[in-house]
C-alpha cells in the first residue's frame, strides 16, 4: 500500500510523518507464513491434539415400551413412560365430555391392539395418579367458542329418531325428539318399566323357590343371591305358569291402555311376550350369571338348563303314556343349539339395564306378525315414540354421547331377532303332540 502512495506529497501533522518514518516496511511473505502457522499445527501438536480427544461412547438413550398402547417411545412425557400419542389424546379429553367403553366392561387391556377411548384415559389417569404427576399434566379447559361449534354440530341421531318413528306432525312425541330434556331424572316409562321388572323378578323369585319340596332358608335368598337348580318338567312347567301371571300384572301396572283392553286381547298380547321376554331375558341374566358357560342357560328365573340334564329332566313326569324318549332328543338339540344362539346375540349387542328395559317396552307391543286393531297400533307408535325419545334423553344428558345413531339403530334392528319365537312354539306343540304337555296348556 506504501508502494503506491507518495505519503510525502501530503500534508500531514509532525506526529503523524514521525509514526510513518518510524514504521516497519509491510511484508505479505510474513503475514501469510504467521497465517500457515496459526492454522496449521506442526505434527507434534496434531497428535497430542487427537490423543488428548475423548473416546467416543454408546449413548445411553433407549426406546421404552408406552404403558399405556404398547408402542415403542424414546422420550417420557409427563414424567412416565408414556408416549407422544397417548399425551396428546390424554390432554385433550381429560376433563372433557366422557366416552363410552367399545366392551361395555370398563376393563380393556392395555398394550397393543387397545381401541378403546375410555380405557385408554382410565389407564393414564390411574398412572398419573400413581405417579403423582396428575394435577401437573391436566390439560386447560378448551376455550368457550370450540364448545358452541361443538354444540352446534348436526344431530344425525335426531334425524334417525325421526325415520324410526314415522308419525303424524301433531304427535306429542316430535317435542321429545327434538327437544329433549336437560334432566337425566325425567325419564317416567323407563322408571316404571324398571319398578315393575324388580317387583316380576322377586315374584318370580319367591313363587319358583317356596313351590319346591326342600325350600332354602330365607338366610340363603336375597334379590342378588339365590340359590340356582337344574330344571325338571315340573319346576319349568311351575315356572312358567307363574311367568304368566307375573306378564299380566307387569302390563297392567306400566300400561294403563294395557288394563282397557278386552280380556282375548290382553291375553293374546301377553302369550306373545311371554315367548319374546322369556328368551331375552334368559340370556341376558345368563351372561351375568354364566359369563364362562355358554352352554348353561336359564329355563326360568332359578332354574337353568344344559344337555347334562337332559336324562333327569322328565323324572317328575306324572303322565306315563308320553314319548319321553323322543322328547328328550328333542331337547337335547335344543340345549346344544339354542343357548349358545342367543348368547351370541346377545354379547354382540351388549345392552345396559336401561337399553334392556327399552327392549322390554318395545316387545311387549310389538305386533309381531299378530293382527291387531287400529287402537293397539296407535297404543304401539305411541309407547315407540315414547321410549326412543327417553334413550334419545339418556344418551346425550346421561352417557354424554354425540354419535349414538349407530347405537340406536343396532337396538332397533336387534328386536327382531328375538321376536321369531316360531322355534319354541313348535317345540311345544310337538311336546304336546308327543303327550307331554296337556291340552289346556297355554303354551
Amino acid at each position: 500500500f506504501l508502494t503506491f502512495l507518495n505519503l510525502r506529497s501530503l500534508s500531514l501533522s509532525p506526529l503523524s510523518r514521525h509514526l510513518i518514518a518510524h514504521t516497519r516496511p509491510f511484508s505479505t511473505s510474513s503475514l501469510q507464513a504467521q497465517l500457515a502457522a496459526r492454522a496449521l499445527p506442526q505434527p507434534s501438536r496434531l497428535h497430542t491434539y487427537i490423543r488428548t480427544m475423548p473416546p467416543l461412547g454408546t449413548t445411553k438413550r433407549s426406546d421404552r415400551a408406552c404403558l399405556i398402547c404398547g408402542l415403542a417411545t424414546s422420550t417420557a412425557h409427563m414424567g412416565v413412560d408414556v408416549c407422544r400419542a397417548c399425551t396428546v389424546f390424554y390432554r385433550r379429553s381429560a376433563g372433557k365430555k366422557p366416552f363410552v367403553c367399545r366392551s361395555g366392561t370398563n376393563a380393556c387391556t392395555s398394550g397393543k391392539g387397545l381401541n378403546c377411548k375410555k380405557c385408554r384415559l382410565l389407564l393414564i389417569e390411574k398412572i398419573l395418579q400413581q405417579s403423582g404427576v396428575k394435577d401437573k399434566a391436566l390439560p386447560t379447559s378448551p376455550p368457550l367458542q370450540e364448545k358452541s361449534q361443538e354444540k352446534s354440530s348436526p344431530d344425525l341421531a335426531t334425524l334417525l329418531l325421526h325415520q324410526m318413528m314415522p308419525c303424524s306432525s301433531n304427535s306429542p312425541a316430535s317435542s321429545v325428539i327434538s327437544t329433549p330434556s336437560a334432566s337425566p331424572t325425567t325419564r317416567p316409562l323407563l322408571a316404571r318399566v324398571r319398578t315393575a321388572y324388580d317387583k316380576l323378578c322377586f315374584a318370580r323369585l319367591m313363587g319358583e323357590l317356596f313351590a319346591r319340596k326342600d325350600p332354602p332358608s330365607p338366610l340363603r335368598i336375597s334379590a342378588k343371591d339365590y340359590p340356582l337348580y337344574p330344571a325338571t318338567f315340573a319346576s319349568m312347567n311351575h315356572a312358567n305358569r307363574l311367568l304368566m301371571s307375573c306378564i299380566m300384572e307387569f302390563g297392567t301396572s306400566i300400561f294403563p291402555e294395557f288394563e282397557r283392553l278386552k280380556d282375548e286381547e290382553k291375553w293374546s298380547i301377553a302369550v306373545k311376550f311371554f315367548y319374546t321376554f322369556r328368551m331375552f331375558d334368559n340370556a341376558y341374566r345368563a351372561k351375568k350369571k354364566f359369563p364362562d358357560n355358554m352352554d348353561r342357560s336359564f329355563g326360568s328365573y332359578t332354574l337353568w338348563l344344559s344337555e347334562d340334564i337332559v336324562d333327569t329332566f322328565f323324572d317328575d313326569l306324572e303322565k306315563e303314556e308320553g314319548d319321553i324318549e323322543e322328547a328328550k332328543k328333542i331337547m337335547l338339540h335344543n340345549c346344544r343349539s339354542k343357548p349358545r344362539k342367543g348368547r351370541f346375540l346377545l354379547n354382540r349387542m351388549n345392552p345396559d339395564e336401561d337399553e334392556f328395559l327399552a327392549m322390554l317396552v318395545l316387545m311387549f307391543w310389538a305386533p309381531n306378525g299378530q293382527c291387531v286393531n287400529e287402537e293397539i297400533t296407535k297404543v304401539e307408535e305411541r309407547y315407540r315414540h315414547e321410549v326412543f325419545g327417553e334413550l334419545h334423553n339418556y344418551y346425550r344428558e346421561v352417557l354424554h354421547m354425540d354419535d349414538y345413531a349407530s347405537r340406536l339403530g343396532e337396538l332397533y334392528m336387534f328386536l327382531p331377532l328375538y321376536e321369531h319365537h316360531n322355534g319354541i312354539k313348535e317345540t311345544f306343540e310337538v311336546f304336546r303332540l308327543l303327550d307331554i304337555y296337556a291340552d289346556d296348556s297355554f303354551t
